[in-house]
């Protein structure tokens, strides 16, 4: 049993498409934001939500996952317009990195596995007015670098570099990999994948 520790709709979305038995749990725990270093910032992010809500789980296996985007510091998700704006503006005609955390840890054998990976995205240039027509959509709320690639942002996008589903929040391609390798669980036999 996996259970997903995350408020992410996504995460919950694209894990189910691989494992129909997880159990969802959010964490209430302030994220950190002292680390400069943005794979560290994501592992670390993700290993305090996690932290958080062990004791809950006496078996299990516990995955937690957080999100960030790095273009000359790191990008999170934007507390309002004004600075949705400003961050999409500095991606506008440049190549990004997406940074998602992967935090594992097997309530009955105690092993812990934490990773992250990298995908870069090329932005097109956006004109403020595109910019601005795209933030009335509402779609950057909630979206590391103020942008989802799977909606209405996905037009700004000129090329990506890496794992798609690792934009959207969750690396499946390595998940699958730590799953499998890690902790012996490869979905692709179980007898409830499908």
């Amino acid at each position: 049993m996996i259970i997903l520790i995350s408020a992410s709709p996504r995460r919950r979305e694209l894990l189910s498409m691989i494992y129909p038995e997880v159990i969802y749990d959010v964490s209430s725990a302030d994220e950190p934001m002292d680390e400069k270093d943005p794979e560290k910032l994501v592992i670390k992010s993700a290993r305090v939500k996690l932290k958080d809500r062990m004791h809950s789980y006496r078996a299990g296996i516990l995955l937690a996952s957080d999100t960030l985007v790095y273009c000359d510091g790191i990008l999170g998700k934007p507390r309002d317009r004004e600075e949705a704006y400003d961050m999409l503006s500095r991606l506008a005609g440049r190549t990004h990195e997406v940074y998602t955390s992967l935090v594992l840890h097997d309530r009955n054998s105690g092993k812990l596995v934490e990773d992250a990976v990298v995908t870069k995205v090329k932005f097109a240039p956006m004109t403020s007015r595109e910019i601005n027509t795209y933030l009335d959509t509402g779609e950057y709320k909630d979206k590391a670098g103020a942008y989802g690639i799977q909606g209405y942002g996905s037009v700004f996008i000129e090329a990506i570099e890496g794992d798609y589903f690792n934009v959207m929040g969750l690396p499946l391609n390595r998940l699958y990999e730590i799953l499998r390798d890690e902790f012996d669980l490869n979905m692709l036999e179980s007898e409830d994948s499908f």
